[in-house]
């Protein structure tokens, strides 16, 4: 498995995605499309929900990465 600092790509692509979700759950977003914003609690509960799920796929990740071991692709 390959790191995500050395995967450019993918790491480019997680950034632009998350960078969205935030311009857009922010509002900014949202008045330059037409779209109905969130008011002031709803944004603190999402952004928590957001922050949430983002350092709990990462401690589940480490965990899933001990418990299973290191993966290493062999060469061809």
């Amino acid at each position: 498995m390959i790191s995500l600092t050395e995967n450019k790509p993918l790491f480019y692509a997680i950034t632009l995605a998350l960078a969205g979700v935030l311009l857009f759950a922010s509002g900014l977003g949202a008045e330059q499309m037409s779209f109905v914003s969130m008011d002031h609690d709803m944004q603190m509960i999402f952004y928590q929900m957001l922050l949430l799920d983002l350092f709990g796929s990462l401690a589940l990740d480490r965990i899933a990465e001990f418990l299973f071991a290191r993966s290493k692709m062999r060469k061809l």
